[in-house]
């Protein structure tokens, strides 16, 4: 569906799909390409293909699914089993090419800037000296996650009672925000940081509130370059999540159906479609098929402006009548 819509918009290349031909059209993916549903082979082997025919202009990101020890728990490995006779060296290629897949990027101008991961906000990364570079592209290896520059403002009391699980470096390929990291998006509690289910409470994830969602922009942030959100997708459960993402709470305008603003204040939004204004955190739509129970298959084109304020989230639809 992404791809027919790419290619009636004019992006791709009628004679060959696989080619970018609109100058200024990138592709950024976000995660979780397998372990869901029994085409994870196919939609590997579709970004590899965009990818290799336009190195510079897709972009993919490492989703907490991207993991050989998930693979066998929610189906992946099961899938290469039914489809390769040599499934092991399959998975150990699959393995590889997970591990050179970054786990972030920042997209932006001169001085505003998004976040781009699949799950959230990670404290042990500090940006600023990245997004500081005068380099148009640049990449930095991160070997491991201290969050001895995250100092948050005292007046967020639930970070000072979790403070003491943000101490200890972590390795970048365990249980890292970027990955796995969620947002609290009930209004009651926006103060909060709060432990995670998904590692049955142990101290390795974490959902961020609002207000702790907006400070974590603010220190990521100096007076020359602003991280002015995150767009990420991977959560998805919530019943808070679905409804903003389907604007069933009816704050947000029809036109931006399909994609989640997780917190709007402003009556602007449902007003005007595709704003970014005053927005932290935006989630995009998972695949239809796997159990969300929605016809919709959704994804951004961003419009990049000179100033934040005219930067344009249009989202594009394709309604699935089978589901």
């Amino acid at each position: 569906a992404f791809m027919t819509s790419c290619l009636e918009q004019g992006y791709l290349d009628p004679e060959d799909p696989f080619t970018i031909i609109n100058p200024d059209f990138y592709i950024l993916f976000l995660g979780d390409y397998v372990d869901r549903g029994w085409y994870g082979c196919e939609v590997l082997y579709t970004i590899a293909r965009l990818k290799c025919a336009n190195p510079n202009r897709v972009f993919m990101i490492r989703g907490n699914h991207e993991d050989p020890s998930l693979n066998r728990k929610y189906g992946f490995t099961q899938e290469l089993r039914n489809k390769f006779q040599s499934p092991e060296h399959i998975e150990s290629l699959c393995g590889r090419f997970y591990r050179l897949l970054p786990i972030v990027l920042y997209l932006g101008t001169k001085h505003d800037f998004v976040q781009c991961c699949h799950g959230g906000i990670e404290p042990g990364f500090d940006p600023k000296p990245l997004l500081a570079t005068v380099h148009k592209r640049y990449g930095q290896k991160i070997a491991t996650l201290s969050p001895e520059h995250f100092v948050m403002s005292d007046r967020i009391t639930s970070f000072a009672t979790l403070k003491h699980y943000f101490t200890n470096p972590r390795v970048t390929d365990a249980h890292n925000g970027f990955m796995w990291n969620d947002f609290i998006v009930d209004q009651n509690d926006m103060l909060q940081i709060q432990l995670s289910s998904r590692d049955g409470y142990s101290g390795t994830m974490f959902r961020f509130g609002k207000v702790p969602t907006h400070e974590f922009l603010n220190v990521c942030s100096t007076e020359q370059k602003r991280l002015r959100c995150i767009f990420r997708a991977h959560q998805h459960s919530d019943s808070l999540i679905r409804e903003r993402m389907l604007n069933l709470d009816q704050i947000g305008h029809e036109d931006d159906v399909g994609v989640a603003k997780l917190w709007i204040d402003s009556p602007v939004h449902s007003q005007t479609p595709h704003l970014l204004e005053a927005i932290d955190v935006v989630t995009f739509w998972v695949a239809p098929r796997t159990g969300y129970k929605t016809s919709i298959h959704a994804f951004g084109l961003l419009t990049l402006a000179r100033d934040y304020n005219d930067w344009r989230l249009k989202t594009v639809r394709i309604v699935d009548d089978s589901i």
